[in-house]
């Protein structure tokens, strides 16, 4: 009865925590809306600070900045996945991190059969401040309506112009009217509704600033701004979204915008009998090549 008793709690862990064990993928309470970044305490590589995981991102901040893993199950234990690096060319690389609005839950992970190895209470928050990954300028990471937020602070001496971004393991597609287009296997991400502003006397004063090419041939970005007042801080703010949907089969987004009102514009083509369509659309049927 004794040793029934331990199998079935033995069992049970491992249905519970099926996925920390098989693959350390990451389960989440639901709170809406809003990634969570869950601290490192030994349970990923020394060089992973944290991770969040979302719909079909994990999103991993690192030593060296951050990466963005998108990825599709495509059934018998397939994935199809595209790695993104946003390397933060010439940054400090011993920064000081930490999370702030720490989430409700907390996370386990129970990986082999040696309790002295398992990782408990790892917390998780909805924020990561990066402190002085360049020079009196931090990164904070967070959620802006469900979508990933980045935001540059730069402090009182820092320089602007010492950010600069390359992205790696997918071509810039454009940089136009504020917005960095990335083309994924999945579609196009975009970094827009970049803005830049200060805060002086309780009041927000908007800033000039757009993307800009470094140096094209080797991809890599900053930020052109204009004149503000460097005594107090100066926050550089673009969103990062994209978004998967699809059916059973092969679909391909061409193109992807948003309107006036914030809602997605999307351009492309499916072979998938079950797209999701809505009532008075051209066509609700998938027809074949006609």
């Amino acid at each position: 009865m004794k040793n029934f008793f331990l199998l079935s709690i033995v069992i049970f862990l491992i249905l519970f925590c099926r996925n920390a064990i098989l693959g350390q993928e990451i389960s989440f309470t639901p709170e809406q809306n809003v990634l969570l970044f869950i601290e490192n305490k030994g349970q990923w590589q020394d060089k992973i600070k944290f991770l969040a995981q979302k719909g079909n991102l994990n999103l991993i901040i690192t030593n060296e900045g951050v990466i963005y893993d998108f990825f599709e199950f495509t059934g018998e234990n397939k994935t199809r996945r595209q790695v993104i690096r946003m390397d933060l060319i010439g940054s400090n690389k011993n920064f000081h991190s930490y999370g702030k609005i720490e989430g409700e839950s907390y996370h386990n992970f129970f990986k082999g059969n040696d309790e002295s190895k398992w990782i408990k209470k790892c917390k998780s928050f909805e924020e990561v401040y990066l402190i002085n990954v360049y020079n009196n300028i931090d990164l904070v990471l967070m959620t802006d309506s469900g979508n990933p937020r980045y935001d540059f602070i730069i402090k009182k001496g820092g320089d602007p112009n010492s950010i600069k971004i390359r992205y790696e393991g997918v071509p810039i597609n454009y940089i136009k009217d504020n917005n960095l287009s990335l083309m994924t296997v999945f579609g196009e991400i975009l970094n827009n509704k970049l803005r830049a502003f200060q805060i002086i006397n309780n009041e927000t004063k908007i800033i000039d600033c757009s993307f800009k090419w470094f140096d094209k041939d080797s991809g890599l970005i900053g930020f052109d701004l204009g004149s503000y007042d460097h005594n107090y801080d100066l926050i550089i703010d673009p969103i990062v979204f994209g978004g998967y949907f699809g059916g059973g089969s092969t679909d391909e987004i061409k193109h992807i915008s948003t309107g006036k009102n914030g809602e997605f514009v999307v351009i492309g083509t499916t072979n998938s009998l079950n797209f999701i369509t809505t009532p008075g659309v051209y066509d609700e049927v998938y027809n074949d090549d006609n």
